[in-house]
């Protein structure tokens, strides 16, 4: 995936591109320099995303865009789709296969809109299982009793080792 977007990015000359593959925790990321990060197709196996959410809106300019892009495997209605979802978990336990979460479109708003974001734009991209894209732009700071109510009702999980950034002017 990092190549085809690299190779995207050369191909229409764009030349303040950077991708990654890694952990955004260790990585040598400026704060407050990305107008845009891309998350496709991973915020589901992150275990404690607020971490990850922070991280990544501290990444952003002010008003910076996050794309994200998740499978929603809480809205699952195809027979085939339940029986992956009832076999992934115990696997996952077992370390066969890795941590998925079952987000809905709702959770995921909501698990983003939590993180100072507000989501300006959605799209279902595929039907069953679903896969939901949105459009998020980051908040200014919120007030810190706003903050307060929104950490105690937020969803647990853990963070994720890759993310695409992709600034641009």
């Amino acid at each position: 995936m990092i190549e085809i977007v690299q190779a995207k990015g050369e191909e229409n000359k764009i030349t303040n591109l950077q991708s990654l593959a890694g952990d955004i925790f260790t990585a040598s990321l400026s704060v407050g320099s990305y107008d845009s990060i891309l998350l496709m197709n991973i915020l589901h196996f992150i275990r404690e995303p607020e971490p990850f959410l922070k991280k990544i809106s501290s990444l952003l300019k002010p008003a910076g865009l996050l794309l994200c892009a998740a499978d929603c495997m809480g809205e699952h209605t195809h027979f085939s789709s339940k029986i992956l979802l009832n076999i992934t978990e115990p696997l996952s336990a077992l370390g066969i296969v890795p941590f998925m979460y079952s987000y809905t479109r709702e959770e995921i708003k909501k698990l983003i809109n939590e993180t100072a974001f507000s989501c300006i734009d959605e799209e279902v991209l595929h039907p069953d299982p679903v896969n939901f894209f949105g459009v998020f732009r980051k908040e200014k700071q919120r007030s810190p009793e706003i903050q307060n109510n929104l950490q105690t009702q937020s969803l647990s999980r853990s963070r994720h080792q890759q993310a695409i950034c992709i600034p641009y002017q």
